[in-house]
């Protein structure tokens, strides 16, 4: 899911301290002047807002206003949680009614997002399965679809677009070894490409020689690290091409001959993470937060990665208080959802 308009201004009015209550009715206030705002991200953000900061009240009066619009789509599974938490009995007639909507509704699958009623509403369990199972058996189709658009990023040399859909593609398809392959070839050709667009400006000749595929990888990283020295404006690009190759310590010493730039900092955070450089990380931080200060983006990106250079050092209590915070502040940052999730495992 694309993030909501709403993320950033819930963000830029938080760094400003406004409290949690005006946000709220900022927020609602402009869906109600302009139906456009209303879109399924941004009134997820929305709901999410309201119930994690204590309104739950005010999403439920949204609710009802907006109740019997055509276009509106009923929150169920927000609904439940917002019920939940104003009531500690829910009323018989309110259960009744919330039954009676979901089935004129439909709205079975949006409702067993929530986990809150499973003792009210039997069919609750039984409806997750469904939805689960659905799930299951689309998948095949959704991997066809994406892989079709995958081919399609790689037509137009649309390279990022490809790279982001690729990580998509690992998460929902993990150890799948069509995906694996996939990854593996983008890797080896965004690699190569950028060495050999440089040898076209340069009319230099990397060609291999009949050699083993690890003395060829050795012998590409080492022109790749004297191109680096030769051109130091193109040592990112060379960074990368390591980075595709999963060889993190030469992408990391590679990318020490570019010059300091907003795409050169990020990267070498990347790359302190993968080489486990997380004491120069920490320290680096303070610096990108002072430096980048204007952008609101920098924030949560410093946040993350912060996060993620404690549990690198064993600090995990640390480490997920950072990603708890994170998340109150934008409920809908997937990666530190996501890896919050995950760690909570361990």
């Amino acid at each position: 899911m694309s993030h909501s308009t709403f993320e950033l201004e819930i963000q830029l009015l938080l760094q400003n301290q406004t409290p949690f209550d005006s946000i709220g009715l900022s927020l609602l206030k402009k869906l109600e002047e302009d139906e456009s705002e209303r879109t399924e991200n941004n009134l997820n953000s929305l709901y999410i807002f309201l119930l994690r900061s204590g309104q739950a009240q005010l999403l439920i009066d949204f609710v009802i206003k907006h109740l019997r619009e055509k276009k509106f789509t009923l929150p169920w599974g927000h609904l439940i949680e917002a019920v939940d938490e104003l009531y500690e009995e829910v009323d018989p007639e309110l259960l009744s009614s919330f039954q009676k909507g979901l089935k004129e509704t439909k709205g079975y699958y949006q409702a067993c997002r929530s986990f809150k009623w499973d003792a009210l509403i039997g069919e609750m369990q039984n409806w997750r399965a469904e939805k689960h199972q659905q799930a299951q058996q689309n998948l095949p189709l959704v991997k066809k679809d994406l892989i079709e658009r995958l081919q399609t990023l790689r037509t137009q040399r649309l390279f990022a677009a490809e790279k982001e859909l690729l990580v998509r593609l690992n998460k929902m398809f993990p150890n799948d070894p069509e995906i694996k392959k996939e990854q593996e070839q983008a890797k080896e050709r965004q690699a190569y490409d950028v060495l050999n667009r440089y040898a076209g400006l340069k009319n230099i000749d990397f060609s291999f020689q009949e050699n083993s595929e690890k003395d060829q990888l050795e012998v590409f990283e080492k022109s790749l690290s004297e191109a680096a020295q030769a051109e130091p404006e193109m040592a990112v690009d060379f960074s990368i091409a390591a980075l595709m190759l999963d060889d993190y310590e030469a992408a990391y010493q590679i990318l020490q001959f570019a010059p300091e730039s907003l795409s050169s900092v990020w990267l070498k955070t990347e790359l302190q993470l993968k080489t486990r450089r997380y004491i120069e990380l920490l320290d680096d931080l303070i610096r990108i937060e002072i430096t980048f200060a204007a952008d609101p983006e920098t924030f949560f990106a410093t946040a993350l990665l912060r996060a993620q250079a404690f549990w690198g050092l064993g600090q995990k209590h640390t480490a997920i208080e950072i990603l708890e915070s994170l998340l109150a502040t934008r409920p809908s940052y997937r990666s530190a959802s996501i890896l919050l999730e995950t760690w909570r495992d361990f």
